[in-house]
């Protein structure tokens, strides 16, 4: 004997629709429910197995409602400062193996004309994904004082710096400890 049908679903059954809303995405779900009187022991039990579905389709609507909180990498033409004006370049110090969750974790702006010798503690070695603005170049160096390997990254989004060659063997993943931004 399984859950489905409950006892008591038949030909008078209605419907009764419980929509969940996020945003533009909406899921309705359309449990049967027969009309049974207050107090009866089945009314009682489809109500519990009504309650179980709603918090089943909470629970399975729960995965993509985080998704959409991952970070994911602006386009390079949306880098603005709140007040409108360009911003060279953003540099992010987490990533993922999957796309849509990199350009997450702590942010540093990058202003046209910034030239950083000495990229900020919190960030020296850190910086796993980074985005460069449109008619923007940003340099980077793998030293302090913009010595060791250096590479030019032209305007685009760059989600996982590993994917990046840095030498013979290395990558351009939490090496980042120099950067000069020039946008025409």
């Amino acid at each position: 004997m399984g859950l489905f049908p409950p006892p008591g679903i038949g030909d008078g059954a209605v419907l009764s629709p419980m929509t969940l809303q996020k945003e533009d995405t909406t899921l309705v779900v359309s449990l049967a429910r027969p009309e049974l009187q207050e107090g009866d022991p089945e009314t009682a039990a489809l109500q519990g197995l009504e309650d179980k579905m709603k918090a089943s389709a909470g629970i399975l609507l729960l995965p993509l409602l985080f998704a959409m909180a991952w970070g994911q990498c602006p386009a390079a033409a949306d880098l603005k400062n709140a007040d409108g004006t360009k911003v060279c370049a953003q540099l992010y110090t987490d990533n993922s193996p999957y796309y849509d969750q990199c350009c997450a974790g702590s942010v540093l702006v990058v202003q046209p004309g910034e030239d950083q010798p000495y990229v900020p503690t919190a960030f020296n070695d850190k910086i796993s994904s980074l985005v460069v603005a449109t008619r923007c170049e940003l340099t980077v160096w793998s030293k302090k004082a913009k010595g060791g390997n250096t590479r030019k990254f032209k305007p685009g989004a760059f989600p996982r710096l590993q994917e990046y060659g840095r030498g013979l063997f290395g990558n351009w993943n939490d090496a980042i400890s120099a950067y000069y931004c020039k946008c025409t």
